[in-house]
């Protein structure tokens, strides 16, 4: 074979390399060009989720932003009822007295009939002239405790408020008061949550005692101390007890 007959074999094969390489190209193209066709759509399609999300966690903001507020009313409204409804069971006891201490049964039945006899016995007779009217009066609720348990308490409502006042009034001025050979006690008739309120000071008002110092407990539960001829009132304990360290103690 010549030369000439090599060189047209050649430049065949070269033309038939091309072409398979063109074609190849191509091919290559068209799927690349269909890979990044679809790549193309999942980013958009990922763009436009990540702003769905974008606008749904903003509108869910906003909601939450909104539920805060309205919760934050809602316990303002809620303290106040609960306040206002404390005030009115307050105020509903407000002739009420609670004897504690008092033996059972020693009522034989008629709580009314047993009460006034009861007063005047521990208070003094001399210090009632007209008969004490009590509209009710009952022993509290529970089970009625064994002979030697702690009897229940007895809570009596007052026709007349003036009455209520002068008992207690009397009561704190004898002190100790003692019936049928055992000790009693006379407290106002006030809701589980004030009595908390001001037991949480019984501890400064025996300090106050110890140390001589003339105080009052007012409703619901501020106490007002009296030194050097000034008053000093407080609304927590713990106020209390600090004035007590710097100007009592």
């Amino acid at each position: 074979m010549d030369i000439g007959t090599q060189i047209l074999d050649l430049k065949e094969d070269i033309s038939s390399l091309r072409n398979d390489t063109r074609a190849d190209i191509k091919t290559l193209r068209e799927e690349l060009t269909g890979e990044l066709a679809k790549l193309s759509n999942k980013q958009a399609e990922a763009t436009r989720q990540m702003e769905d999300m974008g606008n749904t966690l903003s509108d869910t903001i906003d909601r939450v932003a909104a539920l805060e507020h309205n919760q934050q009313l809602m316990t303002k409204k809620c303290k106040t009822l609960q306040e206002k409804c404390a005030d009115f069971e307050n105020r509903s006891r407000r002739c009420n007295l609670r004897f504690v201490g008092v033996v059972e049964d020693l009522e034989k039945g008629n709580m009314l009939t047993f009460l006034p006899v009861f007063i005047r016995e521990i208070l003094g007779r001399e210090n009632f002239d007209s008969p004490l009217v009590i509209d009710r009066a009952h022993r509290s609720l529970g089970p009625k405790p064994a002979s030697t348990d702690r009897p229940r308490s007895i809570v009596a409502c007052f026709h007349y408020f003036s009455d209520r006042q002068k008992i207690l009034d009397l009561a704190k001025s004898k002190g100790k008061l003692v019936y049928d050979g055992r000790q009693v006690h006379i407290f106002p008739d006030m809701t589980p949550e004030v009595g908390k309120m001001r037991a949480a000071f019984n501890d400064i008002k025996r300090k106050l005692r110890d140390a001589g110092v003339s105080y009052s407990l007012f409703f619901p539960a501020k106490l007002v101390v009296t030194v050097k001829g000034e008053r000093h009132s407080f609304d927590s304990p713990q106020a209390a007890e600090s004035f007590y360290q710097q100007h009592v103690k």
